[in-house]
């Protein structure tokens, strides 16, 4: 795909509850944002419970749905690369690299390097393993960066 192509548009419809994602003049996905956000809220809310109290924890999981949704790009936003100045097909190499940091467990890093390579930086994939024994080092990065997760896969005692 061209790198001025656009990816995908997103549209919030009138009842300003339903998310409609297409590609080119063709709708391939429509989310019911409520059911998606109960889906997501729940497990938060089912922790929450325990920790200030089933009514407590009530209004703030029905309480967000009372939130307005408002989806707003920058003026003159296209949703292009291209205009953004980006160029997913780079060949050359960039004047700063970053090491993108990971252990079991980590998440995200996938998106984070890629969203890097996209802003212009080359990327390492660095395993803490592989840093802690030598077969690695930071000698050659400009930027460090360790992203999200659960800190040895969420185990307790390990760590």
């Amino acid at each position: 795909m061209p790198a001025s192509a656009s990816l995908a548009s997103l549209r919030l419809r009138p009842d300003g509850r339903t998310l409609s994602v297409s590609y080119g003049k063709k709708s391939t996905l429509t989310l019911d944002i409520d059911a998606k956000r109960d889906l997501w809220y729940r497990s938060s809310y089912l922790m929450d419970k325990y920790q200030s109290g089933e009514e407590l924890a009530k209004a703030r999981y029905e309480g967000y749905k009372n939130q307005p949704l408002r989806l707003t790009a920058p003026k003159g936003f296209t949703g292009k690369l291209a205009d953004l100045g980006l160029d997913p097909d780079r060949t050359a190499k960039a004047p700063v690299r970053a090491a993108i940091l990971r252990d079991k467990g980590t998440n995200g890093e996938r998106e984070m390097a890629y969203a890097l390579y996209l802003a212009g930086f080359d990327v390492k994939d660095v395993h803490l393993t592989d840093l802690i024994s030598g077969r690695e080092t930071l000698d050659d990065v400009q930027l460090i960066v360790f992203c999200g997760g659960f800190s040895n896969s969420d185990v307790p005692r390990l760590g």
